[in-house]
């Protein structure tokens, strides 16, 4: 089976560039934000000010309770989402698949994962919507004060 980069140059440099790309750019930033590579992520994701304000709060052997919901947006937020492309909940198999991810996350953290009504507060919000024409993929961080 022939490669269609053999003896092209430029071809396997692409390649390499991109195999690479995160080594080769350790202080890129990106969208304003710093680019890491695998360990200075890990120190950034494990910091020390975090960790101890974390601590603080959940000093007990007691799981964290961790409330989400599946979002209906069109059946009990209809127009509160201006701008946004075809909002819409997540199929039963969509569902299915979210909550083997979440019991996964639950058997190896001590948390407790608690699925509550798609109109109540949940500090996990599931659901998609096809976007904003530039946009390729969306998070969004729930910061309210039931977070801490």
């Amino acid at each position: 089976m022939d490669n269609f980069l053999y003896g092209k140059n430029k071809g396997w440099n692409s390649v390499k560039n991109l195999l690479n790309y995160q080594k080769n750019n350790a202080q890129l930033i990106y969208n304003n934000k710093p680019s890491y590579d695998i360990d200075k992520a890990a120190e950034h994701l494990s910091r020390d000010a975090y960790n101890q304000e974390w601590a603080k709060k959940h000093t007990n052997s007691e799981p964290l309770t961790i409330t989400y919901t599946f979002t209906n947006w069109q059946k009990h937020s209809p127009g509160s989402y201006q701008g946004v492309y075809n909002p819409k909940g997540l199929t039963p198999y969509q569902q299915k698949q979210a909550k083997l991810a979440l019991q996964a996350w639950e058997d190896v953290a001590n948390i407790k994962l608690v699925k509550v009504d798609s109109r109540e507060k949940a500090m996990i919000d599931f659901g998609y919507y096809d976007g904003y024409v530039s946009e390729q993929a969306h998070t969004q961080i729930n910061t309210s004060s039931h977070w801490n």
